[in-house]
């Protein structure tokens, strides 16, 4: 059984975005950044993970982007 990526990314700080903050970052942009530096995964204001991020002199960049796609509720 296949774990929603949120779930295998607990272990991370999470960086909760705003629509535009989601949307420059997943175009590879950084954002300026106010949290503590370090890992963590960035997530979008509807809770699916952006990217896998880091903080680093206030600013937050992308280190691997995810596209989670729309939820069809289709089985495969």
């Amino acid at each position: 059984r296949l774990l929603p990526l949120e779930q295998r990314l607990a272990a991370y700080a999470r960086a909760r975005l705003g629509a535009g903050q989601a949307h420059r970052l997943s175009r590879g942009q950084t954002i300026a950044w106010p949290g503590p530096a370090g890992p963590c995964v960035a997530l979008g204001p509807d809770g699916r993970a952006v990217a896998l991020a880091e903080v680093a002199d206030g600013r937050l960049r992308a280190v691997r982007g995810f596209n989670p796609g729309k939820a069809t509720g289709a089985s495969a």
